[in-house]
């Protein structure tokens, strides 16, 4: 019980931490293509909605070797703006696959998609993710993606007010 009070209260002070710090203004639209590999290579790309919050919300499309994936992601960044900033969230959306047996023989099928994920963006820009791909609720396989977001990064000033 002693440990679950300490674990409350260390949490309580942390969001009032965050909750006081005043957040980086980022432009509202970014675009990362990127690839990701999890025993084979896999290429991905998202288009997020940067919110005036540490939230944003995008979609991703994800094309591998034996099919591709559309999901709605929502994360939330922190130290949004900084040069080394973290974040976590999560998608949702269709995996449609395909499978070809040891016989030729191909079954396709779509399955629910969901995927945590956690990561860090370095410079404003260039994303590492790892991410878990569940397939209606069963864990397939982890995923490490490497992404270079465009647009995003920090409003630029102009007579010292953000524009």
């Amino acid at each position: 019980m002693k440990r679950l009070v300490i674990l409350i209260i260390a949490i309580v002070c942390a969001t009032e931490v965050f909750a006081q710090k005043e957040h980086t203004p980022v432009r509202r639209f970014e675009i990362e293509p990127g690839f990701c590999w999890n025993g084979f290579f896999a290429g991905a790309v998202e288009a997020r909605y940067n919110f005036a919050k540490p939230w944003d919300i995008g979609a991703r499309a994800y094309m591998d070797w034996y099919g591709s994936a559309f999901d709605i992601t929502a994360d939330y960044n922190l130290s949004r703006g900084a040069d080394l900033a973290f974040f976590f969230g999560a998608g949702a959306g269709l995996e449609c696959v395909s499978n070809i047996d040891y016989m030729g023989v191909k079954t396709e099928y779509d399955a629910f998609h969901l995927m945590p994920r956690v990561g860090i963006e370095m410079f404003r820009h260039l994303r590492f993710t790892l991410l878990l791909n569940t397939y209606n609720f069963k864990p397939n396989d982890l995923c490490i993606s490497i992404g270079y977001a465009f647009g995003g990064g920090t409003k630029a000033k102009k007579n010292g007010k953000v524009r």
